[in-house]
Parts: C-alpha cells; structure tokens; sequence
C-alpha cells in the first residue's frame, strides 16, 4: 500500500561541483513557510558548503593523530605492565 506523503522538496541543480549535478533537499514541517527564494539560497549556501572536502580531510587527520598517540600510550603502558609483572615473578 502507498502512503502519501506531505513534504516540501527543493532541487538544487546548479550545485557548483564537479562530482554532483543536482542535490534534492526535504525540507521540515516547521521550515517550510519561508518564501521560495530564499529556501533556493539556503539550499545553495548548504550544498556549497556540503561540497568541500577539507573539512573531512582535517577530521580524518586528527583521528589518525589521536589513535597514533593512543596507540603510543597503551605501547607503554604495556611494557610498564610487563616490566612490573617480570619484576614481581623474580621476587
């Protein structure tokens, strides 16, 4: 069985990227009121800043740093924990 539905859908189809020739967006129940142009700029500053690849590089970079370091922590912890176990078998 099909259901209607009842949403306000804008279609971004000048996105400015090189990968994606149109972005589809669902607007909510609340939001829908505004008038058309500017939910077409609203989509646009949101699909222009949802095209950039930086952000995504820079929080790929600092997890690698993060688990670089806690890898650095537990490395050290562990040979702590084997010095001071071979340390107390000799005791």
């Amino acid at each position: 069985m099909i259901k209607g539905v009842n949403r306000q859908v804008i279609e971004v189809s000048e996105t400015g990227h090189p990968f994606f020739e149109r972005a589809i967006l669902i607007l909510r129940a609340d939001c829908a009121d505004p008038p058309g142009t500017r939910l077409q700029e609203e989509g646009r500053r949101f699909i222009q800043a949802a095209g950039s690849y930086t952000g995504m590089r820079m929080i790929k970079k600092k997890n690698r740093i993060r688990r670089m370091i806690q890898g650095c922590f537990l490395l050290t912890g562990g040979a702590l924990a084997g010095v001071l176990l071979s340390w107390l078998i000799r005791a």
